[in-house]
């Protein structure tokens, strides 16, 4: 039957809108075909600071391409370390530049490769994104529509680190002289530096770590100062100050600081002078002021004991004995090894001239320790709570003339008219403190 003009146009206008409603459903298959989609997962999703082993799986959603290289980058905080593939893949891993190159990997359409990945991932707490780039050509090269699209959420591409680091002192800082070179030796200012070192969670020093670690005083009975080299930078993970000193004597510990996290040291003591006592020898000690004089002798008598004869002045606790008036404003801090020792305290005359009582019946010893001790008095020693925490920490009185030690041995004035007291101390290592 003969079709009208009209029919004619309607089916021809049928006819084009199929043929456009083909073309709109081939298109997304082709286009789906030039993208070459991949994956990436990485894996654990979260690590703690310190050295760790990241899986980077990749996955080949090509329908019908090779995946033939790739480049993965590291975020910039963590230093990646190596890289491998398993023994059955046939491509090659190499780190250059923080970036791991996966080199002729011939990965089939379908086909995962997993990437094991050993890096530092350093000390900040936070999450850190991975870059990756994926070619056909198993070189890493090609003309442009050669690269794979990335098709891996933000979060299959992120690691995130937790926790984050500490300090520890490694060497400890020791006894030193006033001046001295700080060591982890006592009185030594050749021993080993004082050195400080980054730790991840388990204990463990974290290597990749390089922050600017800071000393100061944590606390001081001293004025100090502490000089030398307070900050530097920490080099594997550990900082190591070299040239720290303290100017006053006193007793003393260090705080380390770095990017939030602190450590303090033990106490050490800042002396003025300090004698080594050799075992089964004598030793003696002396030390001044403008106002009085101190020496000690240390006494073998057959004791295997040796260590250090230490005095300074005017550090540590004060002593302060009640209706006692002093002569001066100086005090000695003696200290030594367990050996019984004499302290010969002498007061220049021109400080015992100033009182009117000046004569040797009046000289006595202001006595301070940290263990009890009969008096003079015949009354228990005053007792001083000085950090508060419901302790004694400090017996003072004046000392009785001797039978048991401590006690006083003689008082006497020298032929210039310095006033002189003779005191026997106790064996022990404890810290005494003289005021007559």
């Amino acid at each position: 039957m003969p079709v009208s003009p009209r029919s004619q146009r309607k089916a021809r206008s049928y006819i084009a809108a199929a043929t456009a409603v083909a073309l709109t459903l081939v298109l997304p298959a082709v286009a789906a075909a030039d993208l070459k989609p991949y994956q990436m997962v990485l894996s654990p999703s979260s690590v703690s600071v310190g050295q760790q082993t990241i899986t980077a799986t990749l996955t080949n959603g090509a329908s019908n391409q090779d995946l033939g290289s790739a480049n993965l980058t590291a975020p910039a905080a963590f230093t990646v370390r190596s890289a491998s593939l398993p023994a059955s893949s046939p491509g090659s891993a190499t780190v250059r530049n923080g970036i791991v190159e996966l080199r002729d990997l011939s990965l089939r359409p379908g086909a995962q490769l997993p990437v094991a990945i050993t890096v530092d991932v350093g000390c900040a707490a936070g999450a850190y994104a991975w870059s990756v780039l994926a070619k056909q050509a198993n070189r890493f090269n090609g003309p442009p529509g050669n690269e794979f699209v990335l098709v891996s959420t933000a979060a299959e591409r992120t690691t995130t680190v937790v926790g984050g680091c500490g300090l520890r002192f490694v060497t400890q800082p020791q006894d030193a002289r006033v001046g001295q070179r700080l060591t982890g030796a006592d009185f030594d200012p050749s021993g080993p530096p004082i050195s400080v070192e980054v730790v991840d969670g388990a204990g463990q020093r974290v290597t990749s770590a390089s922050p600017q670690v800071s000393l100061a005083f944590a606390t001081a009975s001293g004025p100090g100062p502490l000089a030398g080299t307070t900050t530097v930078t920490a080099g594997q993970g550990l900082a190591e100050f070299s040239d720290l000193s303290v100017g006053a004597p006193g007793t003393y510990s260090l705080r380390a600081s770095a990017g939030g996290q602190e450590a303090v040291s033990a106490e050490f003591a800042i002396e003025q002078v300090a004698v080594e006592c050799i075992e089964d020898v004598d030793c003696a000690g002396e030390i001044s002021t403008s106002e009085s004089r101190v020496q000690a002798n240390a006494f073998a008598n057959g004791r295997t004991d040796a260590g250090f004869l230490t005095l300074s002045f005017n550090t540590g606790f004060r002593p302060d004995c009640a209706g006692y008036e002093e002569y001066s404003a100086d005090w000695a801090i003696v200290i030594g090894p367990d050996r019984q020792k004499t302290v010969v305290y002498s007061i220049d005359k021109r400080v015992m001239n100033a009182n009117p009582n000046n004569g040797v019946s009046f000289v006595q010893m202001c006595f301070a320790a940290p263990f009890t001790f009969a008096t003079r008095s015949g009354l228990p020693p005053a007792e001083f709570d000085t950090d508060g925490d419901g302790d004694t920490d400090w017996f003072v009185a004046t000392l009785p003339d001797c039978g048991v030690a401590p006690c006083v041995a003689g008082r006497r004035k020298d032929k210039a008219g310095n006033g002189i007291i003779e005191v026997k101390a106790p064996a022990g290592a404890e810290d005494p403190a003289y005021r007559p």
